[in-house]
């Protein structure tokens, strides 16, 4: 994984008796099965601080399946969710990543959640890269992006309440569909009207979080920011990453 970015801090890998080949990188598309029948206990991730330049900072590869993931803060990176199935990802802050927040191969009628998260991007920052073949790939300002979406059905069961915002003024993210050789290409942009249309983001905000002060790591958000109406939670600073009694 040093030699890539394609993975991050923490990753997993799937790969349960539900998951296939064709649907990770093939132009058809099927529903999960029964994941949980594999994945029955719910796993947890909360209260981490993330930091990296490249990938994504929490990646969940290949089918991984039954997860819950809130409070983290991750500087330089983001989340990848790539086929599985039952993921709730709240309550997180994602800052200047170097992948955008990407759907991945996703299952026809999944159950997957992107909720009150707070997104901002700065192309300065880009440093994407395709996570089938390593090579260089394309930012452009993204909040999310989206890769071999279902054929059938919604694309996520829940994608809102979220605020976000990038240096290009204007929400902006793409899709590139099933069958497409260069999984980082491009793909089709989407404008904020055309992303609401399929039903994502009907509540969510373009804005500034306004954070307390995050030149000192202070990512909390003040009483005005349009967050906290969303139901966005703040989370003590100090109450993430490795704490005082950690012991190397």
């Amino acid at each position: 994984m040093r030699e890539t970015g394609d993975h991050g801090p923490f990753n997993s890998w799937g790969r349960g008796p539900f998951w296939c080949h064709k649907q990770s990188h093939g132009p058809s598309s099927h529903p999960a099965g029964d994941t949980k029948a594999d994945a029955q206990v719910t796993t947890i991730i909360r209260n981490n601080r993330f930091r990296d330049s490249r990938g994504w900072g929490i990646d969940l590869d290949d089918g991984s399946s039954n997860y819950h993931v809130y409070n983290n803060l991750c500087l330089g990176v983001s989340i990848k969710l790539r086929e599985g199935d039952y993921r709730t990802v709240e309550n997180n802050i994602f800052v200047n990543p170097a992948n955008p927040p990407g759907f991945h191969a996703g299952y026809e009628d999944n159950s997957d959640r992107f909720i009150r998260n707070i997104i901002v991007i700065d192309t300065r920052f880009d440093n994407a890269e395709s996570d089938v073949n390593f090579n260089p790939g394309k930012g452009g300002g993204d909040i999310y992006k989206v890769i071999y979406p279902p054929l059938k059905g919604r694309w996520m069961k829940e994608v809102d309440y979220n605020l976000f915002i990038n240096d290009a003024g204007q929400f902006s993210t793409s899709s590139t569909p099933r069958g497409t050789v260069d999984w980082q290409s491009g793909g089709k942009k989407l404008s904020l009207s055309e992303w609401q249309a399929l039903g994502y983001d009907i509540h969510s905000h373009f804005g500034d979080p306004l954070f307390v002060d995050s030149s000192k790591g202070d990512y909390r958000v003040r009483p005005e920011s349009p967050a906290l109406k969303m139901g966005f939670r703040n989370f003590d600073p100090k109450s993430i990453g490795l704490l005082p009694d950690f012991r190397l």
